[in-house]
């Protein structure tokens, strides 16, 4: 998740170097960029549809079913088929929810709809899946993420993050 933030923050540097003409700064944050954005597609798993993190003590990939999975979407140009098994496993998790996207699917022993990060829905969490999902080509399941959001919004205003299964406002 982190790593997807930070290479979508390494694109916005690069185009303002660019813009101000900084030769030297662009030329090492595009080196950057391009090993982060190696890294990240090197983490896709095609058996869990979704991008898995690396525990850095044990070196072994996090299976845990987590949000973060999709955030690589915010800044990467996935191939097609990669970008078409990360949507359908994100309408996976949706299926049935108040609200979406859950944080973690609600088939999985962790799930628990109001318990920080095991569940709940996050709008800013939400914000950065419709960018990734506009950016490969998933334009209708990010506009249905962004009204579910609105919608819950509407229904029980403005707050940290929603209950998955009922839309509740919670935090």
């Amino acid at each position: 998740q982190t790593t997807g933030i930070l290479l979508a923050a390494g694109e916005a540097l690069l185009d303002l170097a660019e813009t101000f003409e900084l030769q030297a700064e662009a030329a090492e944050i595009a080196r950057f960029n391009a090993l982060s954005r190696a890294a990240l597609l090197a983490r896709w798993s095609a058996e869990h549809r979704r991008f898995l993190s690396l525990d850095l003590i044990s070196g072994e990939p996090i299976l845990a079913p987590t949000q973060a999975g999709f955030i690589p979407l915010l800044a990467l140009d996935l191939p097609e088929d990669i970008a078409r098994a990360a949507e359908a496993e994100m309408r996976r998790w949706s299926q049935g929810m108040a609200v979406i996207f859950p944080t973690t699917p609600a088939d999985s022993p962790a799930f628990e709809p109001r318990r920080y990060w095991r569940g709940p829905v996050w709008p800013i969490i939400d914000w950065l899946l419709i960018l990734g999902l506009r950016r490969n080509g998933a334009p209708g399941f990010a506009e249905d993420i962004r009204r579910s959001v609105l919608d819950a919004i509407g229904r029980s205003g403005f707050c940290e993050y929603f209950d998955p299964t009922t839309g509740e406002a919670c935090g």
